[in-house]
């Protein structure tokens, strides 16, 4: 390979951030008991309403320490957490963009 004095240079910026709240309770259950004494827990909540369902599922490992004295847990707790959140029906619908937007998107910039 030869070169002759010149050189390549790049320079990029970028930022990327997202952010999502989410409040409420779910039930879960313990599904394994780890050979250190950790919990593996898995919680399903469906929630029905006119405009549609929403589905909400957590998964993780906690600490018996952790549960708290009214056998609850904090998400912040769970290790491995697995947390979902999914909508169905009119509502879902109405927050997803339409399909020329999708379109757009995939092939900008032009």
């Amino acid at each position: 390979m030869k070169t002759d004095g010149s050189s390549i240079t790049s320079e990029g910026t970028g930022t990327a951030g997202q952010a999502a709240t989410l409040t409420g309770s779910i039930s879960a259950m313990v599904v394994e008991v780890l050979s250190n004494g950790n919990l593996v827990i898995i919680g399903e909540k469906q929630l029905a309403l006119t405009e549609g369902s929403e589905f909400i599922q957590v998964k993780g490992i906690i600490r018996p320490a952790d549960i708290q004295p009214d056998n609850t847990i904090l998400s912040q707790r769970i290790a491995h957490a697995q947390i979902s959140y999914r909508g169905t029906g009119d509502l879902a619908s109405a927050s997803r963009p339409a399909w020329g937007t999708g379109m757009l998107y995939k092939f900008w910039p032009f």
